[in-house]
């Protein structure tokens, strides 16, 4: 399994729309994401993904 996650992949795990994900990625609420060159598509550690399922299952 790769290290990251796109905002697509992201957004269908939290059954969220892409631009709420990208959005979350502007604003900070999604930490270590980065953009490689020459893409248009963000790469987000599956940590980050972690912690918003842990955040959300604690209830906030």
């Amino acid at each position: 399994m790769k290290p990251y996650l796109t905002a697509n992949e992201l957004a269908r795990l939290l059954i969220v729309d892409r631009a709420t994900v990208t959005r979350w990625i502007k604003r900070g609420v999604i930490s270590g994401v980065h953009r490689p060159s020459g893409t248009r598509n963000w790469r987000i550690p599956l940590s980050a993904f972690e912690g918003l399922v842990q955040h959300k299952d604690e209830g906030h």
